[in-house]
């Protein structure tokens, strides 16, 4: 079934979206303004997904993919705009996501951008095929598809790659394995899933951290300081008391960036090794009034801590709703939300605001140039404070 449509708005997902006849169609890898020609791969009721046959009208702001692969990989959603474009899409994302979702109007402020477009990545995750192949899956399907280099990882990681692909020695370390990861560091040194419990030492504005092939850790070492910075602003501004309370805390970035601003800092983590890696850094970085705990994050109300301010780095699908109801019921006074997903963030701060919490602003880091993904931060605090 083939369809014209004209895109009026790309949306969560990175998606183009377009109206027609009561009807909703999205649009991989089109933009706003274009009137493209498209099939039909996916109908349902009210909404449909449409692949684009031709672009009959292209928008000025279209320009050439760097990767020779982009559109077939699926790893990237946006290389076929500029990036002043790609920014701006982003934070109309963020928009469309609140609005929405939260169905209530919040300032959204331009995106901070990233240093670099291309090779930001420290840490790449890779499927292994057919006699030793490294590459990626077709979106939505499990068809691998090989690869020798990917612009958006660091060079380490590429040059890794072809290693691995060019000696003989090194390309038999992958037999029989089914997925690779590959990290990279501050130098330039890279671990991989070739070597079982390997790990090295990642820095980030002077603070050490022990980081191994599992470990969660920002993929964007150039906007991780903006994105601390950004946070330690907010704590500064609304800082109410004494104790910091750092949930889904992961080797604990966030609360040993934020230790000197406090005479207590809690960080809880569900993961065991997260959590002994972030003690190893404790003791590197000298840090004497942080404690990170194994707990599962949402029973943090059950645990005894005294804190007055809460930060929350949850996984993409957002805190539980058991979650949200603690925090409401322990009226906390200060909550500082980062999320890697504009929906989920939209739908939690919706039931936060609900519980009688206010949000002046939506800020958004581009973490993932190139692609559908980005960072937003907002800060929640009690109406009484006002």
């Amino acid at each position: 079934m083939e369809i014209k449509l004209k895109i009026e708005k790309v949306v969560s997902g990175g998606l183009g979206f377009s109206k027609l006849d009561e009807k909703v169609y999205f649009v991989p890898f089109s933009l706003p303004g274009e009137l493209i020609l498209g099939e039909v791969y996916e109908n349902n009721k009210d909404y449909a997904f449409v692949k684009i046959k031709e672009i009959v009208e292209s928008s000025p702001n279209r320009i050439e993919p760097k990767c020779k692969i982009f559109g077939y990989c699926g790893g990237c959603q946006l290389q076929m705009t500029n990036y002043e474009t790609q920014l701006k899409i982003k934070k109309e994302m963020i928009e469309e996501s609140i609005k929405r979702i939260s169905k209530i109007e919040i300032p959204v402020m331009d995106i901070v951008k990233s240093d670099s477009v291309f090779n930001y990545r420290n840490k790449g995750s890779f499927q292994v095929f057919d006699d030793q192949k490294i590459g990626y899956c077709e979106p939505g399907t499990t068809n691998p598809f090989p690869i020798k280099y990917c612009p958006i990882m660091e060079e380490p990681i590429n040059k890794r790659i072809s290693e691995i692909l060019s000696v003989d020695s090194e390309r038999e370390k992958i037999k029989g394995m089914k997925a690779l990861v590959i990290r990279s560091n501050f130098d330039g040194k890279t671990i991989d899933s070739t070597k079982k419990r390997d790990s090295f030492v990642e820095k980030v504005e002077g603070l050490n951290f022990i980081v191994d092939i599992d470990t969660f850790f920002q993929v964007n070492r150039a906007i991780i300081p903006k994105w601390l910075n950004h946070i330690l602003s907010l704590v500064l501004k609304y800082k109410v008391g004494k104790g910091l309370l750092d949930l889904y805390c992961g080797v604990g970035i966030i609360s040993q960036f934020l230790a000197p601003h406090f005479e207590s800092v809690i960080g809880i983590e569900i993961n065991k090794t997260l959590v002994k890696n972030g003690l190893k850094a404790l003791e590197m970085n000298n840090i004497k009034n942080t404690k990170l705990i194994v707990a599962d994050a949402s029973h943090f109300n059950e645990l005894g801590f005294k804190y007055d301010t809460v930060i929350i780095n949850p996984p993409r699908k957002g805190i539980s709703y058991k979650m949200i109801k603690s925090l409401i019921s322990a009226k906390l006074k200060v909550i500082i939300y980062s999320s890697c997903n504009p929906d989920t963030f939209a739908r939690d701060i919706r039931q936060l605001i609900g519980g009688g919490y206010s949000i002046e602003y939506v800020q958004g880091f581009d973490m993932f140039p190139n692609t559908k993904h980005l960072e937003v931060v907002g800060v929640l605090y009690l109406n009484e404070r006002l």
